[in-house]
């Protein structure tokens, strides 16, 4: 298996979930657990066959900071059935989606946008479906620079799309992300 970010998703309770998971084609990975006093997970392959986590915080909520200069921003499962996904983690959380006129689908949880599908085509060749994570950065120039020198690689050269300016990466054991430059100061992350 490949080395790559592990997301979580936040929920009331990973018992409820992981039912509900089996219930739409999903497959529990990892049954529910507690973690100490932090919180409870579960690991789940999706029916498109991409790994998610859900959480279920008590003494950790989890991420606190987010779209800030270090921390994450966007979340993307990358997948060949976009359909197949909206219609897991529509029912199974109540997602809704907005597909553009590029063929991008964003997630909208509540009121908030925050995270995207992108459709691996036949072209992309055998990449497994995955989540994909992408963290803020100030100067995505400078970054890319520095990932040689940390000995990491680039993925795919910096590249302008609507909100900013996004190259994906990867760290010395091949783990890869997103790093985005934002066009416009994010909204805070406020609970």
């Amino acid at each position: 298996m490949p080395s790559y970010w592990s997301c979580y998703i936040s929920v009331d309770s990973v018992d409820e979930i992981a039912k509900k998971v089996k219930e739409l084609g999903g497959v529990i990975v990892m049954e529910p657990m507690d973690v100490l006093e932090s919180g409870r997970m579960v690991g789940v392959q999706d029916p498109t066959g991409a790994m998610i986590n859900f959480w279920e915080p008590k003494n950790h909520i989890g991420a606190q900071v987010v779209n800030k200069a270090g921390a994450m921003c966007w979340n993307e499962l990358n997948t060949r059935d976009v359909e197949g996904a909206k219609k897991f983690y529509g029912e199974l959380l109540g997602w809704e989606f907005e597909t553009d006129d590029t063929g991008y689908t964003s997630i909208k949880n509540g009121d908030r946008w925050n995270g995207g599908i992108f459709e691996l085509t036949p072209e992309m060749g055998d990449f497994l479906p995955y989540w994909c994570v992408y963290f803020t950065v100030e100067d995505i120039e400078a970054a890319v620079e520095k990932v040689g020198s940390l000995g990491g690689q680039i993925h795919m050269p910096t590249k302008e799309i609507g909100p900013g300016k996004i190259a994906m990466i990867a760290c010395p054991a091949g783990t890869t992300c997103m790093i985005m430059q934002m066009n416009d100061e994010p909204d805070e992350w406020v609970e």
